[in-house]
Parts: C-alpha cells; sequence; structure tokens
C-alpha cells in the first residue's frame, strides 16, 4: 500500500471531436510535480486535459505547458483547485 501522503490523480486527455478519453493514474507526492507527454498516450491529434484528485484529501494545482518545434517555441497555462 502506497504512503497515505501520496495523491492518487486520475488524468484524462478528452479527444477533439470526440472519441473514447484516454485515461491513467498516477500517485503524486505532497509538494511535488510530474509531466506526462500527451504524445505518449496520444500519438497524433489534439486534446484538452483534465486533471482529478481521486481521495481529495489534499488540493492538486495543474499546469499546461504545450510545446512546439521540437521545445523552440511554447505557450504555458497555470490551473487552478477547487475545494
Amino acid at each position: 500500500m502506497l504512503d497515505a501522503k501520496y495523491d492518487s490523480t486520475l488524468v484524462t486527455y478528452l479527444l477533439a471531436g470526440g472519441g473514447t478519453p484516454v485515461s491513467f493514474t498516477d500517485e503524486i507526492p505532497p509538494n511535488s510535480r510530474a509531466s506526462y507527454s500527451m504524445g505518449a498516450k496520444i500519438p497524433s491529434g489534439r486534446a484538452s486535459i483534465m486533471v482529478q484528485s481521486l481521495d481529495g484529501a489534499r488540493p492538486i494545482m495543474v499546469e499546461r505547458s504545450m510545446y512546439m518545434n521540437n521545445r523552440g517555441g511554447g505557450t504555458n497555462t497555470i490551473g487552478g483547485f477547487s475545494d
């Protein structure tokens, strides 16, 4: 069993134009960050992302970085959390 300090997190990619969402879970330690490559889960196309805390014990903060031209340019959007 994992330490209760970890947050069980569900990451879901919502595909542009519909289709079956692609989801996976991860265990993230407090005061840390995790990075995921959308290309590893969705080889082509576009998607939005939804990140949820499964245990609800602690809020999580999410940001979405998008890179182009082999990381020669990009954007970043900071998310938020709700109680």
